[in-house]
């Protein structure tokens, strides 16, 4: 399907509206750098929210120094006010914006039609990418949802169809220095090491403190000579700590302490990355590290799962799949709890043993969803 016979190579003001914080940026890594390659030299603005408190880094953290965008609206995630409205339509507007790219999620065709009204409102001509309809749901009895690089490329199908396969949709374009903190960081360890990311920002995907210190425990027994990382927000560095205390090798509890361009440089290193469905796993993924992810199935299995076939995604569908809950009552999350330490650790030791190397090199364009699904 070919682009809009308008001269496309013309724009020079382009918006793309996406929400979202680190996993759902990663996600969208591959339609950013389309959209980059369409446009080379337009100025590309977000429209994006920028959380004040969220323990969650926003896009803009994400993506800085990547020549991806190079301005930001602020969208407040409570818009409700007639002058809240009126003020963000004015702010668009001055930027004369010649187009429009939605990368929103699907809320149904009726808040689709809106979000097109307001661009429109905003002075803008074209907008592309419009989720008309319900994308996500499970389809074609399967019982998997459309991953989300894929839909998001679907629906910027007039401007390419990107191989998901190649690196180059992938490269967070990582910065000298960056690398050169991680190395610095990293180096008072000899040999490799492992990385864990054990906190959420949902609490039904929490697979529990005496889950996660009996796993790293394991770890440590079976594999002596790993060293140890943890990443995540400050307010999980004492859950970190509580959770690590058996491992008595070398360990660098980072919470709260490098930002998430920095963790990717840092795990780009690791032998082996274990934690949350989270953003840290999704950084893993992104840059080529073997990881090992615990889900609860919050989510229909599919849309959210990070980047890699060769991984170990753990998954257990129950009955209650699909809930979107964050915190879950009736059924005491049975979903992650069902799944056990000893599963866990039989996931990493196939991890660990397969002998692909320390840096992993065993990336592909989609999620390992199909046979990562049992049911509990």
């Amino acid at each position: 399907m070919p682009f809009p016979t308008w001269n496309y190579r013309m724009v020079t003001r382009l918006l793309i509206y996406r929400l979202g914080s680190l996993g759902d940026t990663l996600l969208a890594l591959p339609a950013f750098h389309l959209i980059r390659e369409n446009f080379p030299e337009a100025r590309i603005t977000l429209l994006t929210h920028l959380p004040a408190e969220s323990k969650a880094p926003a896009i803009v953290s994400v993506l800085e120094h990547t020549n991806l965008h190079q301005g930001v609206i602020r969208y407040p995630l409570r818009l409700r006010s007639v002058r809240q409205i009126k003020a963000l339509r004015d702010e668009i507007a001055a930027g004369q914006f010649q187009l429009a790219i939605h990368l929103a999620e699907s809320r149904g065709t009726a808040k689709t039609l809106r979000d097109y009204v307001f661009l429109r409102a905003c002075g803008i001509r074209r907008v592309v990418g419009l989720p008309w309809g319900r994308e996500t749901l499970a389809a074609d009895g399967t019982g998997q949802a459309e991953w989300e690089p894929r839909r998001l490329l679907r629906r910027l199908a007039c401007l390419g169809k990107p191989n998901l396969e190649e690196e180059k949709w992938w490269d967070l374009r990582l910065r000298p220095e960056e690398l050169e903190r991680a190395d610095k960081i990293l180096s008072p360890f000899r040999g490799p090491f492992l990385a864990a990311s054990l906190g959420t920002k949902v609490e039904v995907n929490h697979w529990t403190e005496g889950n996660w210190r009996s796993l790293l425990r394991q770890i440590h027994q079976r594999h002596p000579n790993l060293n140890l990382v943890l990443l995540g927000a400050a307010d999980e560095f004492a859950a970190c700590e509580r959770c690590s205390q058996d491992w008595t090798g070398p360990k660098l509890n980072l919470c709260g302490e490098v930002p998430p361009r920095v963790s990717a440089a840092i795990l780009r290193r690791a032998r082996l990355f274990v934690g949350h469905d989270s953003g840290p796993l999704h950084l893993a993924a992104t840059v080529g590290t073997p990881w090992v992810g615990i889900y609860s199935a919050r989510h229909w299995p599919g849309q959210w799962f990070p980047r890699g076939r060769h991984n170990a995604l753990l998954y257990h569908r129950t009955p209650c799949a699909g809930c979107g809950l964050d915190v879950c009552v009736e059924h005491g999350k049975k979903c992650i709890l069902s799944i056990t330490v000893e599963e866990a650790m039989t996931a990493v030791e196939t991890q660990l043993s397969d002998g692909r190397g320390e840096l992993g090199g065993r990336m592909a364009g989609g999620p390992r969803a199909a046979n990562a699904v049992t049911a509990a």
